[in-house]
């Protein structure tokens, strides 16, 4: 019952609909003198025919069958007129609103329209928030999340609309103009790849709506819009637009549901749209002339709704039945008219199209003879192929010299190539694969083989039995030789430390071409480089870029200069590190002189300037130490006779001040003579521990507890206005030093760095166990790989430029004030720290501190226990032994006969080694001790001293001297059993020294 209701309801509306259009033309035919009796029948029909479907949807609405629940189809709607959108009243119209409301009302569908923009609409119909999409158009991509029905709604291309006078008339005319598209539409896609395919850019401008596209061309915002052919008609006279030539991408429209949810509404669109095609009368027909042409839709007076009730059926049927027949009629004659008119124009098409074919049969013919291109038509049916003149000339051949054989082709392919080909070749001819494109080699004539792009495709013909497999093929030889070439040069440069550059000009460089190793360098992608993302200048030191500029603008200002080099300058990679660089740099100039582009090799320089400035380094290194080892000889010599000299002031003055009294006029000449003897002894002592020529008397220790037992001595010394930080190793391991020489360097070091910050400051003192490797000895000259402990003094003074680095170790060399010091103060700490087998580095910068790092090599023996503390000193310095003094200084031999004489001891003396020897054959009485320097000529005191050993082998023997020479010490280490003093000393310092030889 439901059904037949149904099919009531469809036929009163498709009458109805039938008769509203048919009235007009009724109304045309019919003359004037039966115009009033016809007019009154015909309201009569039309009312009884309302009345009928009246009482039809009543029936239907109260009828016990209808109450079951209709189907609620939710359906998007967005603008995109006059295929679907919103009118004036609100209301969804267009041709798709059309097609569907029909299919609902015959399928007892109830329509929910949920509108939104495309894209919204699209979004709703993938989640599943609506459940049919109207004007879809197919892709691969949608097939992915939307199901489609077999049948379209319509078919569809793409057209370009522009301002009236753009000059947009083709394709190529849109590059580098603002073209508006449909965010997400088909048209989006299919335009990039057609821009992309024909090697131009535009900037494509997605918007929601067509009309805001219409209207952004319209202002000027764009240069052209990309619409589907139905918008583009209606709204381009609107705004003032003109369809240009550029017409692409046929499609056809559909509708759309969420993937695998709505199959059954599909296929029931499926089965109207294949039947309504079919009627020529149908409601889809009807639609599109309502929505493509001119005519206006019949709407019934109100007045004659008055009068319904009144109307008879019997006569409203009949009058219905002549109407709907004239109607036909007049409907068929209508179609054959426009037949005979539609068959008229398609016969001058196809002349015209057999005249162009003619023509253009003839170009083609004539553009295949100059292009090089090659063709091949192989008859799968038949087996049959054949190859034009032009495939055989790029093998070397005359047409006649090659059979039209498919087994040419085969047994011309290389090796390496013909599984591939002949696998792709069948991939195509079964159908797997929709076209035919490879690279390969042939064998020429000359037994050389040519590169060869083809591409082919698969061609039914009518009947679809017999298949053409039709391509055409390039001689791509000349290219593959220069791809090959410049993947060659791409590698060399790749595999390099140079990278390729091509710069606009432009403020900041921008990079157009980089070589794929620049990552290698500065860390950054030749994409980033390229996109823009970086500039040139952006890379490039701050502190350097003022002086590139400027070789730049020197070059560029001088047409006759073509290229030139930069001197070396920074760039800052990605990770902030610096490179050292250097830059050859062309210049590219138009043909009116203007400069468009730079292209250079950056060379990274960086490890070459590294090992330049090692080497440098290194020699500086070698020669400040020959330098400092000549002038350690020259003082070493020198500190000798002045310690000779010193001896003997400063023991004379000495016997001098014990003879007079303290109320003598001389008393304090003496004194101050004393005074300054004593001080220049220590200034040759100084100078003896600068050239290591000093005695010492290493031990092991830990460096830790000279630090901590100096700790109070430096904060004194310091004072309070400058902080002292300890960082002391816990784990430190031990060394071999004089321990009192130690003692001396930190505080040397202390004080130095105490006058750097005359304002305050802080003095930092660390230790710590290091290991120096293979490289570090190769940058640090007398350096030995190893274990070591550092002794770093720094502090955060005022600083020191490399011209005052490279001297502070030279003897009486000093930045301070005439009378403030010495200039021996780090000499000295250099002479110990080298006689103790290690090394003294300085690190410092004007304004930024100083420090000293000291490097002594490990011993690995543990300090079993702390050091000893001195003995008290001897108060009995008198004796009665025979003493032999050999002195080859008669100043120094008087002096100590004098003091030891005073001190009770019977004295000989001998000025040289010889007359010792004869005093000893010629003195019978046995000689207790002999006091001798250990440098005189002809024979040293070592020697004087073995020979003395055959007559008195009992004899000790205490040596003095101002440096020992290696005589008696090694690196001024005492031999064992050795007793020495060190020239000048006091006349009490001999007396201990005598005293504690001979009872040694």
């Amino acid at each position: 019952i439901l059904s037949k209701i149904k099919k009531i309801k469809g036929l009163c509306g498709d009458v109805l609909e039938y008769v509203a259009q048919a009235s007009p033309q009724i109304d045309e035919e019919i003359g004037q003198k039966d115009h009033f009796r016809m007019e009154t029948n015909y309201l009569w029909v039309k009312c009884c025919f309302i009345l009928m479907v009246f009482l039809a949807l009543t029936f239907t609405r109260s009828h016990p069958f209808a109450m079951a629940e209709s189907l609620i189809v939710k359906v998007g709607v967005y603008e995109n007129a006059p295929k679907i959108f919103i009118s004036e009243s609100g209301k969804p119209a267009g041709i798709f609103i059309d097609l569907i409301e029909h299919i609902a009302k015959s399928e007892d569908w109830h329509l929910r329209y949920v509108p939104g923009t495309w894209g919204e609409s699209l979004d709703r119909l993938e989640k599943g928030e609506i459940d049919l999409m109207p004007d879809v158009s197919h892709s691969a991509d949608r097939e992915k999340i939307f199901d489609f029905h077999s049948e379209p709604a319509l078919s569809d291309w793409f057209q370009v609309f522009a301002r009236k006078g753009s000059g947009i008339k083709s394709i190529v005319d849109l590059s580098g103009k603002r073209v508006v598209v449909l965010e997400r539409s088909v048209q989006h896609a299919a335009f990039e790849r057609l821009s992309k395919d024909f090697g131009f850019h535009s900037t494509l401008i997605p918007l929601p709506n067509y009309k805001a596209i219409f209207e952004r061309v319209a202002a000027g915002d764009a240069d052209a819009a990309v619409t589907n052919r139905f918008n583009g008609t209606m709204y381009a006279q609107e705004f003032n637009l003109e369809d240009t030539a550029i017409i692409f991408n046929p499609t056809k429209l559909f509708f759309a549901a969420p993937k695998g949810i709505h199959k059954n509404l599909l296929n029931t669109i499926d089965d109207y749209f294949t039947d309504l095609k079919k009627d020529p009368h149908s409601i889809y027909f009807r639609t599109l002339e309502k929505w493509t042409s001119e005519k206006f839709k019949f709407a019934l007076p109100d007045w004659i709704k008055i009068i319904v009730t009144a109307m008879g059926a019997i006569l409203l049927i009949t009058l219905a039945g002549s109407v709907i027949l004239k109607q036909q009629v007049n409907a068929r004659t209508r179609e054959l008219r426009k037949n005979n008119r539609e068959m008229k124009t398609e016969i001058q098409a196809r002349k015209e199209a057999e005249r162009n074919l003619w023509v253009n049969t003839n170009r083609l013919q004539l553009a295949l003879a100059s292009s090089n291109i090659g063709l091949w038509d192989w008859n799968l049916g038949t087996n049959e192929i054949w190859f034009s003149p032009e495939w055989k000339r790029q093998l070397g051949y005359e047409n006649r010299e090659i059979p039209n054989r498919y087994e040419e082709l085969e047994k011309r392919l290389h090796d390496e190539d013909r599984r591939r080909v002949i696998s792709e070749l069948k991939a195509c001819l079964q159908g797997r694969v929709q076209a035919f494109d490879a690279e390969f080699r042939l064998a020429h004539k000359d037994g050389s083989y040519r590169w060869i792009n083809a591409a082919g495709k698969l061609i039914s013909e009518s009947g679809g039995n017999a298949r053409r497999f039709m391509g055409s093929q390039v001689d791509i030889t000349e290219r593959k030789n220069s791809e090959k070439a410049l993947r060659e040069a791409y590698d060399i440069i790749n595999r390099s430390s140079s990278v390729a550059f091509t710069w606009k000009n432009q403020e900041g460089w921008p990079v157009e071409f980089v070589s794929e190793n620049v990552g290698r360098i500065l860390g950054y992608t030749a994409k980033e480089f390229m996109s823009g993302k970086f500039d040139y200048i952006d890379c490039v030191h701050p502190d350097d870029r003022e002086r590139v500029n400027r070789e730049v603008t020197q070059a560029s200002s001088k047409e006759e200069i073509v290229e030139f080099t930069h001197e070396p300058y920074r760039i800052i990679a990605r990770d902030g590190s610096e490179r050292i660089v250097r830059d050859r740099s062309y210049v590219v100039r138009k043909h009116d002189g203007c400069i468009t582009h730079y292209k250079g090799i950056v060379e990274d320089i960086t490890r070459q300037k590294l090992m330049e400035e090692e080497r440098k380094s290194l020699e500086d290194q070698l020669r400040q130490a020959q330098k400092l080892e000549a002038v350690g000889r020259l003082t070493s010599g020198i500190a000798h006779d002045f310690n000779n000299l010193l001896t003997t002031i400063i023991g004379n003055a000495e016997m001098a001040i014990m003879d007079m009294e303290r109320n003598s006029s001389l008393y304090e000449v003496m004194q101050e003579i004393l005074k300054e003897g004593k001080r220049a002894a220590t200034l040759t002592r100084q100078l003896l521990a600068f050239s290591r020529k000093q005695i010492i008397q290493p031990e092991v220790v830990n460096i830790n507890q000279a630090v901590r037992e100096m700790d109070k001595m430096l904060r004194r010394v310091i004072g309070e206005d400058v902080e002292l930080e300890t960082r002391l190793d816990l784990d430190l391991q031990t060394v071999e030093v004089d321990v009192a020489q130690l003692e001396q360097v930190i505080m040397n070091l202390a004080v130095n760095a105490r006058d750097a910050m005359p304002t305050g400051g802080k003095l930092t003192i660390e230790t710590k166990n290091v290991e120096l490797d293979e490289a570090y000895a190769e940058r640090h000259i007398a350096t030995e790989p190893g274990s070591y402990v550092m002794l770093a003094v720094s502090d955060t003074g005022e600083g020191m430029p490399k011209e005052v680095q490279s001297q502070i170790f030279e003897p009486f060399f000093t930045t301070k004030e005439k009378g403030k010091g010495t200039g021996l103060g780090l000499s000295t700490v250099y002479g110990i720290v080298k006689q103790s087998n290690g090394n003294i580095w300085v690190y410092s910068e004007p304004d930024q501190g100083t420090t000293f790092k000291i490097y002594f090599p490990v011993t690995g023996v543990i300090v079993s226990r702390p050091r000893s503390a001195k003995t008290a000193e001897r108060k009995d310095l008198f004796g009665s032994e025979r003493i032999l003094v050999v002195e080859d200084d008669g100043s120094i031999r008087k002096l100590v006969l004098r003091t030891l004489e005073k001190h009770g001891y019977k004295v000989l003396t001998a000025a040289n080694g010889r007359e010792a020897l004869r005093i000893c054959e010629e003195y019978k009485d046995p000689i207790d001790l002999m006091v001798t320097d250990v440098v005189m000529p002809e024979m040293n005191g070592r020697e004087l001293a073995e020979q003395l050993k055959a007559y008195y082998p009992a004899l000790n023997v205490l040596f003095m001297s101002g440096y020992t020479a290696n005589v008696i010490a090694h690196r001024g280490i005492l031999d064992e059993g050795v007793h020495f003093i060190q020239k000048p000393f006091s006349n009490r310092e001999l007396a201990l020294k005598v005293r504690e030889t001979l009872e040694s």
